[in-house]
C-alpha cells in the first residue's frame, strides 16, 4: 500500500514556482495532488493559513488528499508589496 503525494505550493513562490509543483505533479506522480495557497513568498505549514495547516494535518493523520484543485486564502499577508492579489493575472476564482 503506498500513500499518494501531496504538493503544497504558494502561487508566487520564487523557489519552488506552482508551476513546477503542478508539472511534477502530473508526469511523475500520478494521483497526487496540488494543495495552492494563494500568497507570495516560500514555506507555508503553520504560517498564514489555517486552511493549509488543517488540509496537511488531515493528510498526515489520514492520508487522504484534498479534491483535486484545492486552494486556501491566507488570513494575514507576508509582504502586503508581493501580494498575489495586486497581481493581474491572480483571479479569487483561481
Amino acid at each position: 500500500m503506498s500513500t499518494p503525494i501531496l504538493f503544497v505550493a504558494q502561487t508566487l513562490d520564487p523557489a519552488t514556482p506552482l508551476h513546477d509543483a503542478h508539472m511534477v505533479s502530473s508526469t511523475l506522480f500520478p494521483g497526487s495532488v496540488v494543495l495552492e495557497q494563494k500568497a507570495n513568498g516560500h514555506g507555508m505549514y503553520g504560517f498564514n493559513s489555517k486552511c493549509i495547516d488543517a488540509h496537511i494535518q488531515h493528510y498526515f493523520s489520514t492520508g487522504q488528499l484534498p479534491p483535486v484543485n484545492s486552494t486556501c486564502e491566507t488570513e494575514t499577508i507576508a509582504n502586503p508589496f508581493l501580494d498575489p492579489r495586486m497581481n493581474p493575472l491572480y483571479t479569487s476564482e483561481d
